[in-house]
């Protein structure tokens, strides 16, 4: 709402330094922020102490357009106007190290071509964390679109609340998403994984600080069963926004920010136990995860290739997907990343 406002007042005082200054930061909120490139650029030749940080939101915006060295230099004029005990130094010198892998990136794509699934699927809105059964027949996303449960908007961006939908191939189409009214709420629920069998939906809920829930197909009544909770040791008071289990069901991979962990969101392991509930959560520890978010896990079917996605290690910006194998002595090899066009400067995560 902002940005429609500031962008309105430029049609009439182009030359405005602060407006186009604040659509540059209200783009860079947003998932357009590569957008906000020219605003910045505009805000630095009217008034470049506009802000004292403006080089770092203007190396952002080159970032984010894949200008990496552009980005680097300015970040680096930025850091010769700053001590470097600042705290903003350790996030600007992060920034350095991601231009210069997505400049390695850029120059070795890998073999993959990016094809957006289509308007039956995609709507206007924001539609996001697909998951799929292992024969790619059955799709589960989440969506904010118009329509959902509830139909009130959330008071903190004024989008509708997180719905879930699913849709089913069939002659090589998809058929029109349906609303999982059984099981969605007046509240946030998005779908995070589906069993390989297609019968097991795991839910977030923003509930208890954010947990996970679990949904099992009723083929009697072709419905989707009530959520139940994964359990205390899955769920905590804190966070715990992704998971995935692997092919036999014994395992599943999840995320939490959790005290004792590397910093920030952690990927766990755990088991099921005889009775059949979810054992103590286990930290995939160093080779994993890292003090900045790591999230997202999807076990591959053959259970030793872990993808995930991180805010760490060789990343070009945001979140990058990586892939890890498990190793014979229990340890994870080096996370390898899926490179670009997989990965690009913005958030790449939710990878199934």
């Amino acid at each position: 709402q902002a940005l429609d406002l500031y962008l309105q007042g430029l049609k009439s005082d182009p030359e405005n330094p602060k407006a186009n200054f604040q659509a540059g930061i209200c783009y860079l909120e947003t998932a357009y922020k590569e957008k906000s490139l020219p605003y910045l650029k505009k805000a630095l030749q009217l008034k470049p102490d506009i802000h004292a940080q403006l080089l770092v939101f203007l190396g952002e915006a080159y970032q984010y357009n894949h200008q990496f060295p552009e980005a680097v230099k300015q970040y680096e004029a930025f850091l010769k106007t700053v001590d470097r005990n600042e705290p903003v130094t350790a996030h600007v010198n992060r920034r350095i190290y991601e231009c210069h892998n997505g400049t390695r990136y850029l120059k070795e794509p890998v073999k993959a071509k990016i094809d957006n699934i289509g308007s039956v699927i995609n709507s206007k809105y924001a539609d996001f964390a697909p998951v799929i059964s292992a024969n790619e027949a059955v799709l589960v996303f989440t969506s904010r679109r118009e329509g959902s449960v509830g139909g009130e908007l959330t008071p903190d961006d004024n989008q509708f609340y997180e719905d879930m939908y699913i849709t089913y191939k069939g002659n090589g189409t998809w058929t029109v998403p349906r609303n999982l009214k059984e099981i969605n709420t007046d509240q946030h629920d998005a779908c995070v994984a589906l069993s390989p069998d297609g019968k097991q939906l795991f839910i977030y809920r923003d509930k208890n600080g954010g947990d996970l829930y679990s949904s099992n197909f009723d083929a009697v009544n072709n419905v989707w069963a009530k959520p139940q909770s994964l359990g205390d040791n899955i769920n905590t008071k804190h966070y715990e926004p992704s998971i995935s289990m692997t092919a036999d069901g014994q395992t599943i991979y999840f995320s939490s920010n959790r005290p004792g962990g590397a910093g920030g969101l952690d990927i766990y392991r755990s088991t099921k136990t005889p009775d059949g509930k979810w054992g103590e959560a286990v930290n995939l520890g160093p080779a994993v995860n890292t003090p900045y978010d790591d999230d997202a896990p999807f076990i591959h079917a053959d259970g030793q290739t872990l993808y995930f996605s991180s805010r760490g290690h060789a990343g070009m910006g945001g979140f990058d997907i990586y892939r890890t194998e498990s190793q014979e002595d229990g340890s994870w090899s080096r996370p390898e990343n899926l490179g670009y066009p997989i990965n690009t400067a913005d958030d790449d995560i939710y990878f199934v």
